[in-house]
């Protein structure tokens, strides 16, 4: 599903792979860290069905959802150059 960019989305999002995570105030959920207040279709098991929270993360970042945390810093490198390190692509 989307290959490296799609992993650095959920890696940079939400590194911890827990679908329960809440951020951004409680408003952004889950493994893609979606905001309620932008998107309003959040399926209702998004937060309990690891396959329908990993669609929705897809479906979201292939119509063009804006994700900023790939560009996040960790140890001095962009989140989405270190998830190079963590993974294998072909």
């Amino acid at each position: 599903l989307g290959g490296y960019d799609f992993v650095a989305v959920l890696e940079c999002e939400n590194g911890s792979y827990d679908l329960n995570a809440r951020g951004d105030n409680w408003h952004s959920w889950s493994l893609c860290q979606v905001n309620d207040r932008y998107h309003k279709d959040i399926p209702s098991d998004f937060t309990t069905n690891r396959v329908v929270a990993v669609e929705y993360c897809y479906q979201k970042r292939s119509t063009h959802t804006v994700f900023y945390w790939p560009d996040r810093k960790i140890k001095w490198v962009k989140c989405k150059d270190y998830v190079k390190s963590r993974f294998i692509f072909n």
